[in-house]
């Protein structure tokens, strides 16, 4: 097996890292939540991060960790459909080549990076286990644990379809 150094991975799929990171600064200042910190791609960690100050609000966390993620899939469902109906066209203009690469290049960087990252994940189950009595309640935030593990599917379904879709080319 192939190990693709993670620098790589990010630098080809950079305009999903992008976006990722600054769906996170936007939903942060249009909550009205402190960024403490933010990089769009960072040699030393690889991928681009948001640090912000933790809101009393807990639906205020859930919408910092989860907009990236909606909105970039909705993107990426976006970007899906003219894929599919170039993949249909038998026109093989260059021009037709370059918008299909570019969008292909653009949708499977933004469904790459549409899940929380690692950080996302760990912040928001820090703050739910900050939130929770021990042997009191349960643990607050595996339901939306499980709800990213469900969408992701989701994700996997649209980038197989086009895999599929692309090798009926050939």
């Amino acid at each position: 097996m192939i190990l693709i150094p993670n620098y790589l991975i990010s630098i080809l799929t950079i305009p999903g890292l992008f976006l990722h990171v600054f769906l996170h600064q936007f939903i942060c200042k249009v909550l009205g939540v402190s960024v403490l910190e933010m990089k769009y791609f960072d040699f030393k960690n690889k991928v681009g991060y948001v640090i912000h100050e933790k809101s009393e609000n807990v639906k205020f966390n859930v919408i910092i960790t989860f907009f990236p993620y909606l909105i970039m899939t909705l993107l990426s469902f976006l970007l899906f459909i003219p894929l599919i109906l170039i993949t249909a066209s038998s026109s093989n203009s260059i021009i037709i080549i370059f918008v299909f690469i570019l969008t292909f290049w653009f949708f499977v960087s933004f469904l790459f990076h549409a899940l929380p990252s690692g950080l996302d994940l760990g912040s928001i189950v820090n703050y739910f286990k900050e939130r929770s009595k021990p042997d009191s309640e349960p643990f607050l935030g595996a339901p939306y644990i499980s709800y990213v593990s469900w969408l992701g599917l989701v994700n996997v379904y649209f980038g197989l379809i086009l895999i599929q879709r692309i090798a009926e080319l050939f």
